[in-house]
């Protein structure tokens, strides 16, 4: 007699979250071009979608969704939910254009709304952003094909903030458990509940809205300091992939079906790997503020799991002697052009 197979043995359970992957196709900005312009236009041209396996163990397929927020994604994620009508059954076989290893293992993605940690600081609401220096959004492992580190700026009303977190200490902001349980200061918890009110504000905006409004080229006004004029040592003596610039990426803006189309699609250009948790990216010293106590707090220490901090009040453009300044971006160089 065959037993005949029922859910519960033939699908996850249905509250478990599918494995994502990104795809990113970057482009080259044009030549010349402004630092803040260059964000701006690398964020409105930058292709971005995710391809997501379906939870049902016996299919395991993975289908392309066009899509720019992983938080739309929802747990339990099958075949049947695809509005790709030519890849919305089980039945029906793995798109071609499928490349495991031209994809990024990230979690998140520019605009993505997350909480993220530094050492001394409690869990703190953020937004996953470009770094205006390296226009890029994560830093990548050196021999596989995953995310180490995001790029994100925090939420808040006194202070426009930024870091490279490793991607340990970086979760989703839906139902975080660690921002709901964690102790804060009473001084603390009201700055808190703020910037969490900010966050589900934001969260009712589209990628591209909540980039226009919170992200830190969008808050802040001051001059951003450079060391790409001397990343080749930096990037030697923390031991990093190499970084590549956009001037440097070869022509490819042609559209690409990613379903169909395997050859059209864009390799990332590193191989980066999921357990090398040593690889840190450009590494600043962080503006000395408040712990959980409201003690004063100093700066953070390399093995914290952030990179770089950087940490100026909102709407100000800094002098050239003002506190301000030197905290947009301190970092270990002998010499620092400043972008406009």
């Amino acid at each position: 007699m065959v037993k005949k197979k029922t859910k519960s043995n033939s699908l996850n359970e249905s509250g478990s979250q599918p494995k994502v992957l990104l795809y990113i196709e970057e482009v080259k900005p044009p030549k010349g071009m402004p630092q803040r312009e260059c964000i701006e236009w690398k964020r409105l041209n930058r292709k971005i979608g995710f391809w997501v396996q379906c939870c049902n163990r016996w299919c395991l397929k993975w289908r392309y969704l066009n899509i720019s927020d992983p938080a739309d994604i929802p747990s339990g994620w099958y075949c049947s939910m695809s509005p790709d009508e030519n890849y919305n059954s089980c039945e029906t076989p793995q798109a071609v254009s499928f490349c495991k290893s031209e994809l990024l293992d990230a979690r998140f993605t520019i605009g993505s709304l997350v909480v993220a940690k530094i050492q001394g600081h409690p869990w703190w609401p953020a937004m996953v952003d470009d770094d205006p220096e390296f226009l890029q959004f994560y830093w990548p492992s050196r021999t596989s094909n995953a995310a180490i580190y995001y790029h994100v700026v925090f939420f808040d009303v006194e202070e426009v903030s930024r870091a490279w977190v490793k991607r340990t200490l970086v979760k989703p902001f839906n139902n975080c458990p660690e921002l709901q349980s964690q102790t804060v200061a009473v001084r603390t918890k009201k700055r808190l509940d703020t910037c969490i009110a900010m966050a589900k504000s934001a969260a009712k905006l589209n990628v591209l809205e909540r980039l226009k409004k919170h992200s830190f080229i969008s808050r802040f006004f001051g001059p951003v300091y450079s060391y790409k004029h001397d990343i080749d040592r930096f990037v030697k003596e923390h031991n990093l992939p190499p970084f590549i610039d956009s001037d440097e990426e070869a022509d490819n803006n042609q559209p690409v079906d990613r379903q169909t189309s395997n050859d059209d699609s864009k390799s990332l250009k590193r191989k980066m790997s999921s357990d090398d948790e040593e690889e840190i990216p450009p590494e600043k010293k962080v503006k000395t503020g408040e712990n959980d106590d409201g003690n004063a707090q100093d700066e953070k220490p390399e093995n914290s799991g952030v990179a770089a901090v950087d940490t100026v009040s909102p709407n100000r453009t800094p002098t050239e002697n003002s506190p301000e300044r030197e905290n947009v971006a301190v970092i270990e160089l002998s010499s620092s052009p400043v972008l406009t």
